[in-house]
């Protein structure tokens, strides 16, 4: 079983894979792709859908210095990874200065923010059940 995603006007190389039963990511690859994207320079943010089925989505985020996410509330079961860069994670309970190699776990339904302290790549993975 295997899943496409349909080319679009920002990524017109052609349908790629978001979901198969084996499914090798080359995280670098997708990272260098949306840097060189119309989007990155003209937003504070751009991302990639790595993998996605019914209960499970992947994304790579690449996010620019003083970027922020407002508040918001996680949809599933969520691990962040940052991957480089330095971030400020804050939940209502906690403030976390997050470094590159570092994982913030969050469960359903927390309120949280982000704020960029230093360019970041963050891989999000929402597990929903």
């Amino acid at each position: 079983m295997e899943k496409y995603i349909s080319a679009t006007q920002n990524r017109p190389q052609g349908d790629r894979i978001i979901d198969a039963d084996t499914h090798l990511i080359n995280i670098a690859d997708f990272k260098s792709q949306v840097k060189n994207e119309s989007t990155w320079l003209r937003n504070d943010r751009n991302a990639v859908t790595l993998f996605k089925s019914e209960h499970v989505a992947v994304i790579l985020m690449t996010l620019h210095s003083n970027a922020k996410i407002k508040s918001q509330i996680s949809e599933g079961i969520m691990s962040l990874q940052l991957l480089d860069g330095k971030i400020l994670f804050e939940t209502e309970q906690t403030s976390l200065n997050v470094q590159k190699e570092q994982i913030v776990m969050l469960h359903k339904a927390i309120m949280y923010s982000i704020d960029v302290k230093q360019e970041a790549t963050i891989l999000l993975t929402i597990v929903t059940l």
